[in-house]
């Protein structure tokens, strides 16, 4: 026995429905026919024997033919669990899926095909592809409470009150016996009485319901196909792409909750069962000849699960992000209040200029009281800013830098504009909350003040181990005393009140310190002689240096993990400091920014300013801060980021954030996510991006269309390639290819007209079917608009156009402007 298999393969590569599909091959499959469909077979055995004998002589001789019956048997009432793969949407729950068509996959690649719905028909596979072989003998159907109301109640039982309620346990026997009065039942034949024991479950379906909801017949096989999944790597652990074959069922109703009303998410539950259609193949609502009189059908339940179909009133996630697109092309992307395009008059102008680089007017109060306009600015700019300059000594771990020069206090990091009259005050803000957020945090406080302490004890120990030579420190010690040590130090000391450290330059004060340290205690062991070795001082300074950097090492991840690191500074701010006015970033919109180190540092200089009493002070924290942002605890170092402030943030929760191709070290672009609110998300990225793609959350493979039916477009799938080498447009594109620009909109023109159950739902897919009808279904409007003919619209290829995408919305960076303050 053979397996018959249409081919359609189409290379995970080239298929990106799903993020894991990179990473596979997935094969899809029209039909997986079994060697021989479920019933009873007959074996016949035939000898026929001839033989030349010696001479003219011949034997001819047919033996008696022996016969041997075989059932050939399949799954009828019922699959068992292990055969259910998955189903999508998942059992119980709730989301927004208002675009999704539910389906079923199946460990048993080919049990949608082991059966037929009419099995008196020839079983003919050298004929047409279409022929009633592939016709699946399955369904699946989604229902609803107003889907089942109507059915009349059995006697022994009260009326469904939904879908799950509706079905009923019992066993084959009763099903097809009992309470058959107005309710339809399948010709099954003879059943055997092990058939008639067995238990099943049964929905009986309003007959209206059938007809609104059932696919046509010469649709099933449109809603059936196979998927072969090849090239697993082991280590991943989504079950859904194990390797293998499986069958899938797809419905053909779209899981739309009822419309909203008040600004109040709606709610639908469904009911999906998967049905048998077999001994219903001669009924009219299958397009046979014998007329359904019956009020409702029953129907042979195999499978069922329910889910809740939520759709709340701000719109899916496809026209959440195309409002943004159009919100951004509107008004602007970069973070920045919206300005006049020609400002009038030299006041305007002045205003305009500030406002364009992310500044706002805030009320600034002067040291004689009065108040005055000041311009602020947070950490985010929308313009490049411009280059850091070096500091005084040269070298990259020098302090704290600000526009105003390196400052100890707010008043001296406000920076006058002289041509507007007026001041900035964005760094001393920056350096003002930076003192607050240490303040605020007792552990960071704690982190700086152990820092500080830990200096002053390293350099105790280097001063002493360098000065005291190869001497017992006893004898050391007996020494000073008796030199009187104490008065002596104390005289030393007052001489070094106002002793230069030589400004506040890094390394100056580095010299200064140890300066003051050398001249102190030479000045206390004067009696001990210079020629020594260890005792000089730039052998003092080494020592203390070497020192310090011990302690700065063992502090600088920690300060990091206490609250230092930039992202984690940034994420303390209050979000008025990071955008001051709330019409830079409105409701349902998204910001690009640069990272404006000179504030950067401000902030931090603030932040490490508290506690820090002396010139050692100053240069631990500094030098530990520096290198502490290099530490990976720290995370990238900001360059530029984004603001999204939408109900994408809210309802998709792992929403994911693309920032494009990777760095040329071959490197990916490092970011840092942080949420400052509900539906607010910061993201903030360690080189600036060429592209940014927001994306759908990760999914499993499922199908539906891209955009709701009652969206202004009235639906949209978004198309790929039916085929390899296909030309659309302007490009080619390879099997499963999305297609540049290729859309089908109007899904909502092709929904089964004039129906009463599921209306505006259910997928008009053959609307050739209606006697007299044109080519007005949805497969021929995939066929136009894909300019294929209706003949290439395979089953493989309905499938491959329905597969469910991430929805994403991509933008593209501009040159930005630079910031001349």
């Amino acid at each position: 026995m053979s397996d018959t298999v249409a081919d359609a393969t189409v290379p995970g590569a080239t298929l990106p429905g799903a993020a894991v599909l990179a990473t596979h091959d997935v094969t899809l499959h029209p039909y997986y026919l079994p060697a021989l469909s479920a019933g009873s077979y007959t074996i016949q055995v035939e000898h026929h024997i001839t033989a030349t004998t010696g001479g003219d002589g011949t034997l001819d001789e047919k033996l008696s033919a022996a016969d041997q019956p075989v059932q050939v048997t399949a799954p009828r009432f019922g699959i068992d669990p292990p055969t259910v793969y998955a189903c999508y949407p998942p059992a119980g729950s709730s989301g927004d899926y208002n675009t999704t068509l539910p389906h079923l996959t199946l460990t048993a690649a080919s049990l949608p095909w082991e059966r037929r719905i009419d099995p008196d028909l020839q079983d003919d596979r050298d004929g047409d592809p279409q022929a009633e072989v592939t016709v699946p003998w399955m369904t699946l159907l989604l229902l609803t409470d107003q889907d089942v109301q109507a059915v009349p109640p059995s006697t022994d039982a009260a009326a469904p009150t939904d879908p799950a309620s509706a079905i009923r346990t019992w066993t084959v026997g009763d099903a097809f016996s009992l309470h058959t009065d107005n309710v339809a039942v399948p010709d099954l034949g003879v059943l055997s009485e092990t058939e008639k024991q067995t238990s099943c479950r049964t929905v009986d379906v309003p007959l209206a319901a059938v007809k609104d909801l059932l696919p046509r017949r010469t649709e099933l096989p449109l809603l059936a196909h196979m998927r072969h999944v090849t090239n697993h790597p082991s280590t991943h652990n989504d079950d859904q792409f194990l390797p293998g074959r499986y069958s899938v069922m797809v419905g053909n109703r779209l899981a739309r909750a009822r419309a909203v009303t008040n600004d109040v998410d709606s709610v639908q539950p469904f009911t999906a069962v998967l049905v048998s259609l077999e001994g219903y193949g001669n009924r009219d609502f299958l397009g046979g000849a014998v007329s359904t009189t019956q009020a409702a059908v029953r129907l042979v339940v195999l499978w069922s699960w329910s889910f809740t179909s939520i759709t709340n009133p701000y719109g899916s996630f496809a026209t959440l992000a195309r409002n943004l697109a159009e919100e951004a092309h509107r008004t602007g992307s970069m973070l920045q209040l919206p300005t006049p395009d020609s400002p009038s008059g030299p006041v305007e102008v002045a205003a305009c200029y500030r406002l364009r680089r992310g500044y706002v007017p805030v009320a600034h109060g002067v040291e004689d009281g009065d108040t005055t306009i000041g311009w602020y600015r947070g950490p985010f700019t929308p313009v490049w800013p411009p280059s850091v300059p070096p500091s005084a000594s040269g070298t990259s771990e020098h302090h704290v830098r600000t526009r105003a020069g390196e400052v100890a206090s707010a008043a001296g990091s406000l920076v006058y504009l002289p041509d507007i009259g007026t001041f900035d005050v964005s760094f001393a803000a920056a350096f003002t909350i930076g003192r607050l957020l240490v303040m605020a945090d007792p552990a960071l406080a704690a982190g700086l003040s152990r820092l500080r302490a830990d200096a002053v004890r390293a350099l105790h120990r280097a001063t002493a181990a360098t000065h005291r030579g190869e001497r017992p420190a006893r004898a050391v010690f007996e020494d000073m005393v008796a030199r009187d040590i104490g008065s002596e130090f104390t005289d030393k000391l007052k001489d070094l009140h106002n002793h230069d450290t030589g400004g506040t330059d890094t390394e100056t004060a580095v010299g200064g310190v140890g300066e003051v340290l050398r001249v102190a205690v030479a000045a206390v062991l004067s009696g001990v002689p210079d020629e020594q070795p260890g005792r000089r001082p730039a052998t003092l300074r080494a020592s203390i240096t070497m020192a310090l950097d011990e302690v700065i090492e063992q502090h600088r991840a920690r300060l990091m993990d206490a609250g230092l690191a930039p992202h984690a500074l940034l994420a303390a701010l209050p979000f008025d400091h990071l955008v001051p006015d709330e019409a830079m970033l409105p409701a349902e919109s998204i910001r690009f920014f640069y990272l404006d180190p000179y504030w950067l540092d401000a902030l931090v200089q603030g932040a490490t300013s508290i506690g820090a009493a002396t010139g050692l002070d100053q240069y631990v924290t500094a030098r530990a801060v520096a290198r502490g942002f290099t530490e990976p605890e720290a995370g990238p170092s900001p360059l530029c980021g984004l603001l999204l402030r939408s109900r994408l943030v809210e309802h998709w929760p792992n929403l994911t954030i693309d920032p494009g191709c990777a760095l040329e070290d071959g490197e990916q672009i490092g970011m840092v996510q942080i949420h400052p609110a509900p539906d607010i998300l910061l993201v903030l990225f360690d080189a600036v991006p060429e592209t940014v793609t927001l994306r759908e959350p990760p999914h499993a493979l499922h199908f539906g269309i891209d955009s709701p039916v009652d969206d202004k477009d009235g639906g949209t799938i978004n198309l790929r390639s039916p085929q390899d080498d296909f030309t659309f447009g302007t490009g080619t594109y390879s099997l499963g290819e999305p297609l540049n620009g290729g859309a089908l909109k109007g899904v909502a023109d092709h929904l089964r007209p004039n129906a009463i159950h599921g209306a505006g739902q259910v997928l008009d897919l053959l609307a050739s079917a209606h006697p007299g009808g044109a080519d007005t279904g949805l497969v021929a409007a995939l066929a136009s608009t894909l300019h294929v003919g209706l003949e290439e619209m395979t089953d493989m290829v309905v499938a491959l156009e329905l597969l469910d995408t991430r929805q994403e919305l991509t933008f593209t960076r501009t040159d930005p402007q630079e910031d001349t303050r």
